[in-house]
């Protein structure tokens, strides 16, 4: 066992005794089934890993990829229609792309530049055996500590492992022997901050599921510079990643963009002088259309989508190509000013009104806020099913 417990988990100890009073919980939640319980344990689980890694390393870490954008989301609601079940969980976890990872980089470790992935390794091998969770769930290497030179990062994978406190404990094995947790721990040379760092709005969690405080608040690379890497690989042949365009998706929806950081982001991205673009931007047009997207791109972004249950809400391939060129075309237009979430729309008919309902409020000076309406006007879920048909 190596390391204290955190916050996080002491609170579900005092809550659960057993992983079995845990799990059993946690299956009475009746949670909807985008979101799910083995989803909610995984966070679980990644969440106080990185509390853990916070513990184990004192310096300053910023945290990247899917596993915080519900913590990017905003305060507000920007409206919308949500096509599925988002009872007792809201809406920003449920929508998020399920994190495959937890990727933290440190900002400021000690030594020379040599030095710094033999402190992460050692880091990664102090974890195995961990008592995560209060010492509910212990983490086992599942492999090897992998050390990526040229990335400057070092990558690892656990298995969660019941820790067995009885015989009411044995049926915890059947619910956990299948759970991975990936991490991925960046060096300071990976990172180049031209901005601000962002503090998260919300915790990566929903604890208060099970009626646990969470006050676990990571602190993120800028919104801006997430943004401008994705959007560069996803307008790059040949770069491609299919997670990306879902993520580009809802940072639009939920996130205010500062548009002076957006500019500043896609000047400096590394991607992008890697790649030798002249930008992203002439890719992502209202009007021109994505030329770089590769032959089969809609195909295997439809099985990415297909095995995530919490991707069905998201549009077609065409209408989040139409969205992001709008998004940027909207920040490009904005000089430095902020800009407002575009809100959570299904088909392009909803996005083509939303964004003529949004013109003329600006023009008068007003602002549209509209909650959410999860699961609500089944007219929008049949047209979203039919486009989703034609256009995955």
């Amino acid at each position: 066992m190596s390391g204290p417990s955190t916050p996080l988990g002491e609170a579900i100890r005092q809550e659960s005794r057993t992983v079995h009073e845990l799990t059993e919980k946690i299956w009475s939640l009746d949670l909807p089934a985008a979101y799910g319980e083995f989803r909610f344990l995984d966070h679980l689980v990644q969440t106080d890993l990185a509390m853990r890694v916070e513990s184990l390393l004192d310096c300053p870490w910023l945290h990247r990829g899917s596993f915080v954008l519900p913590c990017r989301a905003g305060p507000e609601h920007p409206g919308g229609v949500i096509p599925i079940d988002t009872r007792k969980v809201d809406a920003r976890y449920v929508l998020a792309r399920k994190a495959q990872d937890v990727d933290m980089v440190a900002t400021d470790l000690p030594g020379n530049r040599d030095d710094h992935l033999d402190t992460l390794m050692d880091v990664a091998h102090r974890l195995d055996g961990a008592p995560g969770l209060a010492g509910l769930v212990q983490l086992e290497l599942d492999g090897k500590v992998q050390r990526l030179e040229r990335d400057r990062r070092v990558s690892a994978g656990y298995r969660m492992v019941p820790v067995q406190r009885g015989a009411a404990s044995v049926p915890d094995t059947r619910v956990l022997r299948s759970r991975r947790v990936r991490l991925d721990l960046g060096a300071p040379e990976v990172l180049t901050l031209r901005g601000e760092p962002d503090r998260a709005y919300r915790p990566p969690v929903p604890a208060g599921l099970l009626g646990v405080d969470c006050e676990y608040l990571p602190m993120m690379t800028p919104l801006a510079d997430q943004y401008a890497e994705k959007l560069a690989l996803c307008a790059s042949a040949g770069q491609h990643r299919f997670k990306d365009p879902f993520d580009l998706y809802y940072l639009g929806s939920f996130c205010t963009w500062q548009a002076r950081d957006f500019h500043r982001a896609l000047e400096h991205c590394p991607n992008i002088a890697k790649l030798g673009l002249g930008g992203p931007l002439r890719t992502f047009s209202p009007h021109g259309g994505t030329e770089y997207w590769l032959e089969g791109w809609a195909e295997l972004i439809g099985k990415t989508r297909a095995e995530q249950p919490e991707l069905n809400a998201y549009p077609g391939f065409p209408a989040v190509e139409r969205a992001i060129a709008g998004d940027v075309q909207e920040i490009r237009e904005a000089g430095g000013g902020a800009v407002a979430p575009r809100g959570w729309y299904r088909t392009d008919r909803d996005l083509s009104s939303a964004a003529h309902r949004l013109r003329l409020a600006r023009e008068e000076g007003l602002t549209l806020p509209e909650p959410f309406q999860p699961g609500q006007e089944r007219g929008l879920r049949r047209e979203g099913r039919e486009e989703r048909d034609r256009g995955w």
